[in-house]
């Protein structure tokens, strides 16, 4: 096996077909702008006399010519059997990718399902209850009156209690100063058909049921519930304490239709909270919400195939107690405080996150990480933003592997430095990748940088692999290491047990130094590395073991103007 560091003396190198292929991502001058060429690579070439590496296709355009001074290529297959394990997905990982090739939601015949009763399609409705405010007042009509329907009304505060089947209750009017609660033995459908409710001392709507609850935003109607800063007791009809966790609650499933829009404001509470799981259909229109807690939190999980939401929240964006968090579709736009999603079970393999389909995801945390799931971040398509900043912030903090397939994920650091960590005694460094287990990008476009004044940052980091196949990936890591009066953190780019670059990837690395760092070996299988810094010594390329490429490696030295 041949570990090369080549110093050419020619004036001009030629190597033809050392990028063959009829899929090949092509960047255009910004690493940023990247798209796909079907077009066949003709031949690289190297030139001495002005520094350049031209990639030149067969059709007759050339690509990527920029200041290149070292170049090596080594013929030999570099991929032995340990790089061809790490690009093996055990069966979990494999079904949950596979799980992601069907992000259409549609309604199930089959009532073997366990989502057939999700469907307000299946729900047929026999009985309506309107409800409407006008002010400090409300009035309750049940039709027709015979259904087992019975409702308590004070000033504007409302309890209906619910024992009959296939009811739906309808709310408008307004209210600064009243509140719904619901009982019942079954589920039910709650259409809000331009409503406002605000509640000075509690919930805007407390569902005291275990069953379904089928919430339908009609179209063109807007609704707003509000809470205020804090929350009296609630008490059963027994006397007995209730939960009260957020400005809409239930202790059942909340499942959203309708085109809509709901605003949800909760200045002490969560804004949206589910003590079973949540579900945004495709059907779904705006929902808003602001919370002083979570913006929406679930105990079992989180799915969303449609609709717009944005989410501002003092603590996280989306939590889930014990189960994962699924974005089939759809726009998520949020800002916390806290982590953005964050996913965490007491069981293993089940507090994970999906990405996938055309599903849009917008985050930014001021602390901790934009997304924190315990079982993995998987994506097969979709298009992921996340920004981060603060004392060991992460964009994607997993215990398990992060995953990324087809899609588009883009990560910025701004103004992270480490934080130290009692229960470790050790700091935590921030990070754009972070992974207990392995990092694999896989026929995607991956940008992760650092901005501002981040410190001791490692980018991308593993404990074990990080697998770069047939993608092209993009990490700005022009950073400082961090020092204080004990210790000395470094800032490293890509950090992993093992780094390989392979299958017709593109990967362009701008460092101080620590670019890429192995405890093993670093692989650059028929693919680029382009590095980027202004100093280039031992510590850039770091490994412990091997050295094998049968692809372009070159280094840029960055001039100050």
């Amino acid at each position: 096996m041949k570990r090369i560091l080549l110093a050419i003396s020619a004036v001009c190198l030629l190597v033809t077909n050392a990028f063959a292929s009829d899929k090949y991502f092509q960047v255009e001058n910004d690493f940023y702008q990247c798209a796909i060429s079907s077009s066949q690579i003709d031949s690289v070439v190297y030139s001495k006399s002005d520094a350049t590496l031209d990639f030149h296709y067969k059709d007759g355009h050339c690509v990527w010519a920029k200041d290149a001074v070292g170049y090596i290529d080594v013929t030999e297959s570099p991929c032995d059997e340990s790089f061809t394990d790490s690009l093996h997905l055990d069966n979990l990982t494999q079904e949950k990718i596979a799980a992601l090739d069907e992000v259409t939601e549609s309604v199930p015949d089959n009532k073997e399902n366990p989502e057939y009763e999700d469907f307000i399609e299946r729900f047929n409705r026999s009985c309506k209850v309107k409800i409407k405010w006008n002010n400090d007042k409300a009035e309750v009509s049940v039709n027709p009156s015979d259904y087992d329907v019975s409702a308590s009304v004070s000033g504007a505060d409302v309890v209906l209690t619910i024992e009959d089947k296939k009811v739906q209750v309808i709310l408008s009017g307004e209210t600064a100063s009243g509140s719904l609660k619901i009982y019942s033995d079954y589920k039910f459908r709650l259409d809000l058909d331009g409503v406002s409710i605000s509640n000075p001392s509690g919930p805007a709507i407390n569902i005291q049921s275990k069953n379904r609850v089928y919430i339908h935003l009609p179209e063109n109607k807007s609704n707003v519930l509000k809470s205020g800063a804090e929350y009296v007791k609630q008490l059963s009809p027994t006397g007995e304490e209730e939960d009260a966790k957020a400005t809409l609650f239930s202790e059942g499933q909340l499942i959203f239709s309708g085109e809509g829009s709901l605003t949800v404001e909760s200045p002490s509470h969560h804004g949206i909270c589910s003590d079973d799981y949540i579900r945004f259909r495709s059907t779904l229109g705006d929902i808003s919400v602001n919370a002083g807690k979570d913006a929406v939190h679930a105990k079992d999980y989180f799915l969303m195939y449609g609709g717009r939401l944005t989410a501002v929240a003092a603590d996280n964006g989306i939590q889930v107690e014990k189960g994962y968090a699924a974005f089939y579709g759809g726009m998520s736009k949020i800002q916390s405080d806290d982590n953005g999603v964050e996913t965490k079970s007491e069981l293993t393999h089940t507090a994970y996150v999906l990405v996938a389909g055309n599903a849009n995801l917008d985050i930014s945390s001021k602390e901790g990480s934009a997304i924190d799931c315990q079982d993995g971040f998987y994506s097969n398509g979709g298009n992921v933003r996340l920004q981060t900043g603060g004392a060991g912030g992460r964009g994607i903090r997993s215990k398990s592997k992060i995953v990324v397939e087809n899609g588009f994920l883009a990560v910025e650091l701004s103004d992270c430095k480490p934080v130290w960590n009692e229960n470790n005694q050790d700091f935590t460094q921030p990070a754009a990748l972070r992974s207990s287990d392995s990092i694999i990008v896989s026929n995607a476009l991956c940008s992760c940088c650092t901005k501002y004044d981040t410190q001791g940052a490692k980018v991308i980091n593993a404990d074990s692999a990080v697998v770069i196949s047939n993608s092209v990936v993009a990490v700005e890591a022009m950073q400082d290491d961090y020092e204080n009066n004990e210790f000395d953190i470094k800032a490293k780019a890509v950090e992993g047990n093992d780094i390989a670059v392979l299958n017709k990837s593109m990967v362009y690395i701008s460092a101080r130094k620590n670019a890429l760092c192995s405890e093993n070996s670093v692989v650059i299988g028929n693919s680029a590395v382009k590095l980027l810094s202004d100093s280039f010594d031992k510590t850039f390329l770091k490994y412990n073991k091997d050295f094998d490429l049968s692809g372009a490696f070159f280094y840029n030295k960055l001039v100050n103007e």
